[in-house]
């Protein structure tokens, strides 16, 4: 029973401020272009400084486990996308088809998920541990992405086309900021970092509103077998092979609660703003990111449930 309540404990919050979202919109209390200026907002300024003060606070982190950690990451990650990549390519899908599915299985929502997943389970002292696999991740992700779109598309890869992409995300450079900085150990002063936490707190709860007065269930019977396809993947498949990988090395608590919540979390958002701009099937892509979304609140739950079951979180 304590398993049980555990797991409703992290995710019940996250469904409740979705269902918010999605019910603003209904009753016409807030519009899509409101939304859409505060998605832009969020993730310019708090999502970014929840990351930066994330990595600034580290302070007793084990070493040994940090680098496992990091190290299935680094290695599950890229398998996972040419595994998929091999695969499709044994299809006769259209490669804009192709290149969506395989971004859905390894691109996850991190940012939004992960962090109140990992939250709910440890509070704020999972954070730190948490933002250095995201310091990890979300560069690796975006290169992951475009060496996908853009070889589906057939386009040779740039590696400036890389190093944009990556330098020019706002996540990466809040990281970066906050890891000299704790290298450095330089201590900034109260009347800067409190205002930093209260924009932080405000990153999580306005994410999750937004995402829910996005969601939109309209067409989606139209790509039913490959949206099936990606969310299998996504929520199931790729995080059994990442989690069991991550046991079998010995990751075990916040270590291995890390790496749930960042492997097992959604489809992220980026996904379908990328396939649009890089030639993939966009519609397909929005309705992987809706479909996941909606379907990780359960299979989160079971993740948390099973791992805790056996005393492994």
């Amino acid at each position: 029973m304590d398993n049980l309540l555990f797991s409703f404990n992290v995710i019940f919050p996250l469904f409740v401020l979705l269902f918010v979202g999605n019910l603003s919109v209904r009753f016409n209390w807030v519009d899509k272009e409101t939304l859409n200026k505060l998605n832009k907002f969020i993730f310019r300024v708090p999502l970014p400084i929840l990351l930066f003060l994330g990595i600034y606070n580290m302070e007793n982190i084990d070493v040994q486990n940090s680098v496992k950690m990091l190290s299935v990451i680094l290695i599950a990650l890229p398998s996972v996308t040419i595994i998929m990549s091999l695969i499709m390519n044994r299809t006769k899908l259209p490669n804009p088809k192709k290149a969506v599915i395989v971004q859905a299985w390894f691109r996850s929502n991190i940012m939004i998920f992960g962090i109140p997943v990992v939250q709910g389970m440890y509070g704020d002292v999972g954070l730190p541990l948490l933002s250095s696999l995201i310091l990890v991740a979300v560069p690796l992700v975006n290169i992951l992405a475009v060496f996908v779109l853009e070889g589906y598309r057939g386009h040779d890869i740039s590696a400036s086309k890389l190093m944009v992409s990556v330098i020019k995300n706002p996540l990466v450079d809040a990281a970066l900021l906050g890891f000299i900085l704790f290298l450095l150990q330089i201590k900034l002063p109260e009347i800067i970092l409190s205002p930093l936490n209260s924009l932080s707190k405000t990153a999580t709860p306005i994410a999750f509103i937004i995402l829910g007065g996005t969601l939109e269930f309209d067409s989606i019977k139209n790509n039913i077998k490959l949206i099936l396809l990606g969310s299998v993947g996504k929520l199931i498949i790729t995080p059994l092979i990442v989690i069991l990988a991550a046991i079998s090395i010995g990751l075990r608590g916040m270590y291995l609660g890390c790496i749930v919540a960042t492997i097992a979390s959604p489809v992220a958002v980026s996904s379908f703003t990328m396939a649009k701009e890089m030639d993939g099937d966009a519609d397909l892509a929005a309705q992987l990111v809706i479909i996941t979304t909606v379907l990780s609140l359960i299979t989160i739950f079971f993740w948390l449930y099973g791992l805790k079951s056996f005393n492994l979180l």
